[in-house]
C-alpha cells in the first residue's frame, strides 16, 4: 500500500487548467443511462456509481455536510448494499446533536420510453437510536428493478468540526464520477489525510471567498474509478482504498468564547495537537482519562492479597487480568475515553472498552505492577500511522507492562484474552504507549505464531472401513478463537452487538 499524505497548502489563486472544470454541479439524469442493461466493461457488475458528491463546508460556527449519490442497478438482487441505506447522526451531550435538514429518495424507472420518478413514502423511513453516541436514519429504495437509477440527497448539520469523518473514494463497484469538497473559513487550519493510490483527475487547493468569508478550499473530482473488491486475507480493505480525512489542528480566531467542546472556540491561536506528544498531553488532561488514570483510591482493597503477593510480575499480571475479567462486563462500546466513570463501572460491573482496562491498570498498579495505557484504533476505523497523529482515530484502551524491555498486552473486554492475547477488533497494527511524559509507537499484533495441529489416529479395518479418533488443537490467537466460540455456544443468548465478539456471525 502506497501512502500519500497532502500537507496543508495555502493557494492565493486556482491554476487556469481548473477553470475548465465545474465543481458541485449534478448531471442531469440521461434516459440513455436508463436504457443500460449492463456495465460495458464488465457485465458481471451488479451496479455503477453515476455520480457521488461528498460537500462539508463550514459557516456560521457549524459545520454542513451535503451528500448526493445516484447508482444505476444492473442487477438488483446482487446490490442490495445500494437499495437499503442508513445515515448515521453524532449525539452528543447539552443537546449537541447533528441533525438531518434535508432528505430527498427517488428511483427512476423507464416507462413507455420516457424517466418515470418514484419518491420514497416518508412512512418507509424511520429513525432509531443504535446507541448514546449515534442514531440512525433508514431508507429502502421503492420500485426498484433491473436498469433503475436510484438517488438520495441528503443534508446534515453538526456542531462538530474537529474530526471531519474519513469519506472512501473507492468502492466495490466502478465509479463514473466522485467529488469531495471541504470549504472552511481561514481562522481553522487543518490537517489533510490523503491515504491511497488513487489520484484525481481535477483538483483545486485555492483560498477564495465563499459564504461571505475568506476561506481555504480543497476539492477532488475523479472518474471513472475501477471497483476495488474486498479479498481473503485481507483484515480491512478500507485501509487500502483511497480516503480523504480533515481533522482540526489549530484556530485563530480575532475575538474570545468558550472550548471546543462547548461548541464554541476562544479567541486568539491556539493549537489543538500536531504530534503524538501534543496527543499524549490532551489525554492527560481530558478528566475523562487523565483524571481517571489518578483515582488510584477507588481500587483500594479490590484485589484479594493472594494476587498481589504472587512473586512473579508476569504470572501476577495475568491473575490481575482474570480477575478483571471475571468480575467485570464489556458493554459493547468502543472507546479511548470513560463514559459514565469508573466508580460507576465497580458499581454496575459493565463499562465500555475505556473503563474496562483503565480499571485494569488501576488494578494493576495497586499489585505493584508499573502499567501503563496503549491507545489505539480498532480494525473498522483504520491503521494510526506516526506521521499523521489523530486523536478522532482513538477508540480503544489496552493496558501494558513492561516487563525488561518488552511491553505485555492485556485486555479484559474480552473474557476469553490471556497476555498478548487481545480482542480481535483491537489487532490493528500499532497502538501508541502513552506514559505521564512520552507517546511511544508499538506493536500490537501477537508476537506468536498462532498454529492448528490436526491429529488423525487411524486403523484401516479388513473390510475397508476406518476407524480411530481425530483431534484439533490451535494454539496462541486460534486457541482463542476456539475458545470464544464455545463461550458463544454456550451463551448465545446474551449475543447482542458485539457484546462478547466482534462479529458473533463468524462464529454461527
Amino acid at each position: 500500500m502506497k501512502t500519500k499524505i497532502l500537507q496543508l497548502l495555502t493557494v492565493t489563486l486556482a491554476l487556469p487548467i481548473f477553470a475548465q472544470y465545474k465543481f458541485l454541479d449534478l448531471p442531469k439524469l440521461d434516459i440513455e443511462d436508463l436504457k443500460t442493461t449492463s456495465y460495458s466493461k464488465n457485465a458481471a457488475e451488479p451496479a455503477e456509481v453515476l455520480y457521488k458528491t461528498y460537500h462539508y463546508y463550514i459557516t456560521e460556527g457549524e459545520l454542513h455536510l451535503d451528500v448526493i449519490s445516484r447508482v444505476k442497478i444492473y442487477k438488483k438482487d446482487d446490490a442490495k448494499k445500494f437499495l437499503e441505506e442508513e445515515i448515521y447522526t453524532r449525539q452528543g451531550s447539552n443537546n449537541t446533536n447533528e441533525k438531518i435538514t434535508s432528505l430527498k429518495v427517488n428511483t427512476y424507472n423507464l416507462v413507455d420510453g420516457k424517466i418515470a420518478a418514484t419518491q420514497v413514502d416518508k412512512n418507509s423511513k424511520y429513525k432509531s437510536k443504535e446507541n448514546k453516541n449515534y442514531s440512525v436514519t433508514k431508507f429502502a429504495f421503492e420500485n426498484v428493478k433491473d436498469g433503475s437509477v436510484v438517488e438520495y440527497k441528503y443534508s446534515i448539520l453538526s456542531p462538530f468540526m474537529y474530526v471531519i469523518p474519513k469519506v472512501m473514494i473507492e468502492d466495490e463497484v466502478p465509479i463514473r464520477y466522485f467529488e469531495y469538497v471541504f470549504d472552511a473559513p481561514i481562522y481553522y487550519g487543518y490537517n489533510v489525510n490523503y491515504k491511497g493510490e488513487l489520484k484525481p483527475f481535477k483538483q483545486e487547493v485555492a483560498d477564495k471567498m465563499l459564504y461571505g468569508s475568506d476561506s481555504r478550499t480543497y476539492r477532488f473530482a475523479y472518474k471513472n474509478i475501477a471497483a476495488y473488491k474486498d479479498e481473503k486475507y485481507v483484515n480491512n480493505i478500507e485501509n487500502y482504498r483511497t480516503s480523504v480525512r480533515f481533522e482540526l489542528n489549530s484556530t485563530n480566531f480575532p475575538m474570545s468564547g468558550g472550548n471546543l467542546h462547548d461548541g464554541a472556540i476562544s479567541g486568539g491561536f491556539k493549537s489543538y495537537g500536531v504530534s503524538w506528544q501534543d496527543i499524549r498531553k490532551q489525554l492527560y488532561d481530558d478528566e475523562n482519562f487523565g483524571d481517571e488514570l489518578k483515582r488510584n483510591n477507588l481500587v483500594k482493597g479490590i484485589l484479594p492479597e493472594e494476587i498481589k503477593s504472587i512473586k512473579n510480575e508476569a504470572e501476577r499480571a495475568a491473575a490481575v487480568l482474570k480477575f478483571t475479567q471475571s468480575k467485570y462486563s464489556w458493554d459493547g462500546e468502543y472507546s479511548a475515553f470513560t463514559d459514565k466513570g469508573l466508580k460507576n463501572l465497580i458499581s454496575t460491573k459493565l463499562g465500555n472498552s475505556a473503563e474496562i482496562n483503565l480499571l485494569l491498570i488501576l488494578l494493576m498498579r495497586s499489585a505493584n505492577l508499573n502499567a501503563e495505557p496503549v491507545l489505539l484504533s480498532t480494525v473498522g476505523r483504520g491503521i494510526l500511522t506516526s506521521y499523521s497523529p489523530s486523536i478522532g482515530m482513538l477508540n480503544y484502551v489496552l493496558a501494558s507492562v513492561d516487563f525488561d524491555g518488552k511491553f505485555t498486552l492485556y485486555d479484559a473486554t474480552s473474557k476469553m484474552t490471556t497476555p498478548n492475547i487481545i480482542r480481535p477488533a483491537a489487532l490493528n497494527y500499532y497502538g501508541f504507549v502513552m506514559t505521564k511524559t512520552e507517546a511511544k509507537q508499538i506493536n500490537v499484533l501477537c508476537p506468536q505464531k498462532s498454529v492448528t495441529y490436526l491429529t488423525v489416529d487411524a486403523k484401516l479395518n479388513p473390510d475397508g472401513t476406518f476407524g480411530g479418533s481425530f483431534s484439533d488443537r490451535d494454539t496462541m490467537l486460534y486457541g482463542s478463537d476456539s475458545r470464544t466460540y464455545r463461550f458463544a455456544y454456550k451463551n448465545i443468548a446474551a449475543y447482542k452487538d458485539e457484546k462478547y465478539v466482534n462479529n458473533i456471525e463468524n462464529y454461527r
